[in-house]
């Protein structure tokens, strides 16, 4: 079907040459591939949400007992251990939980009871990790700042050469 000038144009898509009508924003069904957005990953792991609604240490991001993810893998059979692994890595590697663990003494079972002692060692290296992590963010915005200069700069200097 043609459309009007200053409709949705048709092109070729990138896959197998045929056409695909570009409805920007929204989506083509035959091609997910050739949308102007990349989808976005959800935010955060449902199962995190669902461990942290369970267990009280979690949720107050509390130094967790080491081999804590056998626990919860007895008392939550139905839960994939990679799933499991990839929330437990998304909630240690927190910034929120680093804090935490730099700060604490004790480690936690699931039902708060203490489960150990925090090592200098691991303190060390999550202090280690909020530094470069800090670091890294400051450099992140310092250049972001410095392109942002430099944008208005730019756009300064053209209007003055159009004036």
């Amino acid at each position: 079907v043609r459309r009007p000038a200053g409709g949705p144009q048709e092109g070729l898509s990138a896959a197998k040459g045929r056409r695909c009508v570009d409805l920007s924003p929204r989506i083509c069904k035959r091609f997910p591939r050739m949308t102007s957005k990349p989808a976005k990953p959800p935010s955060r792991n449902t199962l995190l949400e669902t461990i942290s609604a369970n267990f009280a240490v979690f949720r107050e991001c509390r130094p967790l007992a080491l081999g804590i993810h056998k626990i919860i893998i007895e008392r939550m059979p139905e839960v994939d251990s990679a799933q499991l692994r990839l929330a437990m890595r998304m909630h240690t590697a927190s910034t929120r939980y680093l804090k935490a663990l730099l700060a604490a003494g004790e480690r936690f079972d699931l039902d708060g009871n203490p489960a150990g002692e925090v090592t200098a060692e691991q303190r060390e290296v999550a202090g280690t990790t909020l530094r470069e992590r800090f670091k890294k963010q400051g450099e992140r915005r310092k250049a972001a700042e410095h392109a942002l200069m430099e944008a208005q700069r730019e756009q300064e200097a053209q209007q003055k050469r159009q004036e």
